[in-house]
């Protein structure tokens, strides 16, 4: 474990991350946080517990579940609803998209080798790359904490990219 030193550079990149919008609705009552409020506070979770763990398997299915809480609902295709919620976020054309999707894909089946056949399938790389999505899909979201109340405003917003 590192020190953490809450000087001013410090202080400016937290800033910077949102940490300070993300505290705003820690002080909430519950009645008071909205539903993609929630939704990413449960991403953030899952992110941070990708990090306490020290075997990859581990921290990439944690990835995972942080992408599925904040991109999915219920009753939508998981592989599917995360990978096109990562293409839009992160993608800024049709062929960066159709990789990021097709990436994620990827790594998703070893997470699903990993996770229902026991296959220990996962590389640092795949692991690299999968924190880096969580992370930068967390960062839009926490972004775009002023626009949206509803969870399913940001999956709407997903569905017309989709359709248009």
């Amino acid at each position: 474990m590192r020190s953490f030193v809450v000087a001013p550079q410090n202080v400016i990149l937290m800033e910077k991350m949102g940490v300070f919008e993300v505290a705003k609705i820690l002080t909430k009552r519950k009645e008071e946080v909205t539903s993609f409020e929630e939704a990413l506070l449960r991403s953030i979770h899952w992110f941070a517990h990708s990090l306490s763990q020290f075997e990859i398997e581990n921290e990439v299915l944690s990835l995972v579940t942080s992408l599925e809480t904040l991109l999915t609902s219920g009753d939508d295709n998981l592989l599917d609803a995360v990978g096109y919620g990562i293409a839009y976020i992160l993608g800024s054309n049709v062929a960066e998209r159709q990789d990021i999707m097709d990436r994620y894909k990827e790594i998703y089946r070893q997470r699903s080798k990993t996770s229902h056949h026991g296959y220990r399938a996962v590389d640092e790389i795949d692991l690299i790359e999968l924190r880096y999505i969580a992370s930068k899909v967390i960062d839009f979201a926490i972004k775009h904490l002023d626009r949206w109340q509803d969870h399913g405003q940001l999956l709407n917003w997903v569905k017309e990219r989709k359709l248009s």
